[in-house]
């Protein structure tokens, strides 16, 4: 059994056919030429239930990078060289950054974005902090 809907899509319509098994096939309602959809990317539908997952044709999807907790040495590390611009609530920059990287040997396993994003969560946690004592009092 399969439903179908049609979608305008880039200035044409399409159909879009549902199987069984959640696949979404697109095919086009109007009479077409497949040259027509050539001068596109080349897309590729991925079998899931619930979503429907586009990717460029001969591109791998991007994977999910690993959390890791900061340890002590990290967050000390941190603080030390980059303590200056939490003092300041402002987020360092990529140089600032892989200066603190290359000065300290327990950030080496760490991205300057990580260190970024680490410096932006902190100020935003402070900020929340002095913002709910301030309410209590």
């Amino acid at each position: 059994m399969s439903t179908s809907v049609t979608v305008t899509y880039s200035g044409r319509k399409r159909a879009r056919e549902v199987d069984d098994e959640g696949c979404l096939e697109l095919s086009c309602v109007d009479s077409c030429n497949e040259d027509d959809h050539s001068s596109g990317k080349n897309l590729v539908t991925q079998k899931t239930k619930k979503t429907e997952k586009r990717m460029v044709k001969g591109k791998e999807p991007l994977q999910a990078t690993v959390r890791r907790p900061w340890s002590e040495a990290e967050r000390m590390a941190v603080e030390k060289h980059l303590g200056n611009f939490m003092a300041e609530q402002r987020v360092p920059g990529k140089e600032h950054c892989l200066q603190a990287i290359q000065a300290e040997k327990a950030l080496s396993e760490r991205s300057w974005k990580n260190v970024k994003d680490y410096v932006h969560n902190k100020i935003v946690t402070l900020n929340r902090r002095s913002a709910t004592r301030k309410l209590k009092y």
